[in-house]
């Protein structure tokens, strides 16, 4: 992961249950933020195999530190970011796959997750952002910072 950007408070750890994952918006950004026994992840707010937001049907539980995504079910784990199941798929993926002498995705072959480094800091669950999303994300990276849980639970809304 690059070392540029900047690090950014996206929620208060209290508002994260362990095995959960939700959705944080900072400007035109979607991500998830979800916390393991370990470790506390984020990640772009699409799954890789379709481009669909993993947090189109709410707050996400975790199944064994992977992230399920809602709608075909593939699992990816949060700590590599690799798929490590794909239980539903196209049937022009499946022929693929198959051309390459695998009988269904996983691994590199299957995608991961867009994941960006994290740390915990005073409270508040930090996201580093590189330089080309704060651009893009502009002047709501500076709006992004809550003060509250109210706050944080508003943009979690969004």
């Amino acid at each position: 992961m690059p070392s540029d950007g900047i690090w950014v408070s996206v929620l208060l750890e209290a508002s994260l249950a362990v095995g959960t994952a939700q959705r944080v918006v900072i400007g035109p950004l979607s991500l998830i933020v979800g916390r393991t026994d370990e470790i506390v992840f984020a990640a772009l707010d699409v799954c890789p195999h379709l481009e669909l937001p993993f947090s189109s049907f709410g707050t996400l539980t975790l199944r064994n530190n992977r992230l399920v995504c809602p709608w075909h079910y593939w699992e990816f784990d949060v700590q590599s970011g690799q798929c490590e199941y794909a239980a539903l798929y196209r049937d022009d993926e499946m022929f693929f796959f198959q051309i390459e002498g695998k009988n269904y995705p996983i691994g590199d072959t299957a995608g991961g997750l867009r994941r960006f480094p994290t740390q915990t800091s005073d409270g508040w669950i930090q996201v580093r952002l590189p330089t080309h999303l704060v651009n893009l994300a502009g002047d709501k990276v500076a709006e992004c910072q809550p003060t509250s849980m109210e706050e944080n639970a508003e943009r979690t809304q969004e």
